[in-house]
């Protein structure tokens, strides 16, 4: 469900981007619709899996899953946020300041 739910946000929020007018209560549900089950995906995590890692894992295991992977930047918030995304990113801290 949060797959389908993520790939619904984002195909309003590339709409958006190309140019098309969307109500913004469609929006603001697809986000909420999102975060509700992503919330509950990271509170899972939280209670399941990283319960077990922590009693399983060793100091040396968790470097090395530290440096498994490369950090991977926010497309829309990190520093290099994605040209597709700049005026997206550009509203909504315009908004943010005015609040």
């Amino acid at each position: 469900m949060i797959a389908k739910a993520g790939e619904a946000l984002q195909r309003q929020i590339e709409a958006i981007l190309d140019g098309a007018i969307v109500p913004r209560a469609e929006v603001e549900m697809a986000a909420a619709t999102f975060l509700v089950y992503y919330r509950n995906h990271i509170a899972e995590e939280e209670k399941d899996v990283l319960t077990r890692a922590a009693m399983h894992l060793t100091e040396a295991d968790w470097d090395a899953v530290k440096n498994a992977a490369p950090l991977l930047r926010d497309p829309l918030f990190g520093t290099q946020a994605q040209e597709r995304y700049r005026e997206l990113r550009r509203q909504i801290a315009l908004e943010a300041a005015a609040s």
